[in-house]
């Protein structure tokens, strides 16, 4: 023990023999990135691209890895900065040893992000140079430096975007605003500034707005438009359900504009919120041309509260149901226990296939909610309905309608009597001869008229009915009515 010696071997950089005579070049990356894209910084962003370009390659030591920007994009977060994540993930795969960049601000203005990832590149190997802030991070101690500038650069980040959204509740207020043109089908800016009406776009908005109305569900109407191969605002063939939803309740397509639906509460996580409230908004009427009408979009709006509106307000537990189109009693059949909407099911017995409808309460979640709700075979449903119609059809054939009218003139009855009085004046204005009675009717005693001589004319409200005199029975065949009816 008492021969012990430390002999120091000094640091040196030792080479194998093979690699002495071919040294790698280290593969520099350069990232630039400009926040807005007005002219002005156009340019600028060109500068940077061409200047890192021709610094690399005046490096013997260094070649170029690649050139990432982000055009017009915020530094506060990374989300959406492609050419940041792209960077990033060909550091993942080898093949970047050093990153060039202006300052810390145009790398992120996020004091999370920036030590985040400096701290992953370091981890890798990769070394990221700030060359405003003169901050190699290969050579750099302490991170005490790059945290306190990365919060100076965070700060400013959130007081100029406090001053712009500013100045954008100031413009709100007299009614200036940056139309969406590329975030909207049907419309371009005009020679005089204000949004003029693409025609063969607006016939897609018509039809999405028409065929709503008329019943289609929004997946019906999806599948019309890429039928048809309507392009969306995107310029894509494929349609979604949720943004034919926003064009049916998008107020710029019957000429008014709507101002600060949306707000960002939070500059450093850029998530919009809807606004319920928490900012003033500002309804500017008839700013541009309507591609639809007001009154067709009020319509639009009540219809779909009315698709929205199946739900029961007692009820813990209670799915809505999403509206369909396909079947005729879709969205018309509801529960009389839970208040649901009942749903086309198809059930197979013993290999026999029978369609029912059944609460969709009860689908869901059993009997616990919904325990005394009926289950009705289609077919039943439907002769219910028919014979409804019928009986509903036949009382008013038989004068009915006319003592409705006369005793309370609601609009449907006074529609219906108009309609039976202009189809009567039709038919007595033709020569053609009345129809026989099919053989059923015959055995019930309902002769058909003989001839044209016994044509007798009656009057419902004013208006001339052709009637065919019956002389074996002792009464009148009417035409309209295609009714027997005794003198």
């Amino acid at each position: 023990m008492n021969n012990m010696r430390i002999i120091e071997i000094p640091a040196s950089m030792r080479e194998s023999a093979g690699r002495k005579s071919a040294v790698r070049k280290l593969r520099v990356a350069a990232y630039c990135r400009v926040s807005t894209e007005e002219e002005e910084q156009q340019g600028s962003f060109e500068i940077q691209k061409l200047y890192y370009t021709e610094k690399i390659n005046s490096t013997p030591e260094w070649e170029v890895a690649g050139i990432y920007a982000d055009d017009g994009i915020s530094g506060v977060h990374t989300k959406k900065r492609d050419g940041f994540n792209q960077m990033i993930q060909d550091c993942k795969k080898r093949k970047i040893d050093l990153i060039l960049t202006k300052s810390i601000s145009r790398f992120a203005r996020n004091t999370l992000d920036s030590i985040q990832y400096v701290r992953m590149l370091k981890q890798m190997g990769i070394a990221v140079v700030f060359e405003k802030e003169n901050i190699n991070t290969a050579t750099m101690n302490s991170e005490m430096i790059l945290t306190v500038l990365s919060a100076f650069a965070q700060a400013e980040s959130e007081s100029i975007s406090q001053n712009v959204a500013r100045g954008k509740r100031m413009g709100y207020k007299h009614g200036k605003f940056a139309f969406p043109y590329g975030r909207i089908i049907g419309y371009r800016k005009g020679a005089d500034g204000k949004p003029e009406i693409i025609p063969e776009q607006a016939e897609i908005i018509r039809l999405i707005f028409n065929s709503y109305l008329q019943g289609d569900s929004l997946q019906s109407i999806k599948a019309k438009l890429e039928t048809a191969g309507a392009l969306t605002a995107r310029g894509n063939t494929e349609w979604s359900a949720q943004s034919i939803q926003r064009i049916l309740q998008n107020e710029k397509y019957c000429g008014d504009v709507l101002l600060q639906k949306t707000f960002t509460e939070d500059v450093l996580t850029g998530v919009h919120k809807k606004n319920t409230g928490q900012l003033p908004q500002y309804y500017i009427e008839n700013y541009h041309e309507g591609i639809v009408s007001k009154q067709m979009f009020r319509e639009v709006q009540a219809e779909i509260a009315r698709r929205n509106s199946k739900s029961a307000a007692n009820q813990r537990k209670h799915r809505r149901g999403r509206y369909n189109s396909k079947y005729a009693l879709s969205e018309r059949l509801v529960c009389g226990n839970c208040g649901s909407p009942y749903k086309r099911v198809t059930w197979n017995i013993h290999g026999r296939k029978q369609i029912v409808w059944r609460c969709v309460n009860r689908i869901e979640y059993g009997t616990k909610f919904c325990g005394s709700s009926p289950s009705v075979p289609e077919e039943k449903l439907h002769r219910a309905i028919l014979k409804a119609v019928q009986d509903l059809y036949y009382n008013a054939m038989s004068g009915k309608v006319k003592a409705d009218v006369k005793r309370k003139p609601t609009r449907n009855a006074r529609q219906y009597a108009d309609r039976i009085a202009r189809t009567a004046t039709e038919r007595a204005d033709s020569t053609e001869p009345p129809r026989t009675l099919t053989p059923t009717a015959k055995k019930r005693k309902r002769p058909a008229p003989a001839d044209q001589s016994n044509r007798e004319t009656h009057h419902i409200k004013g208006k001339p009915i052709i009637a065919w005199f019956a002389p074996q029975s002792k009464g009148v065949y009417h035409e309209q009515y295609r009714n027997f009816v005794p003198r």
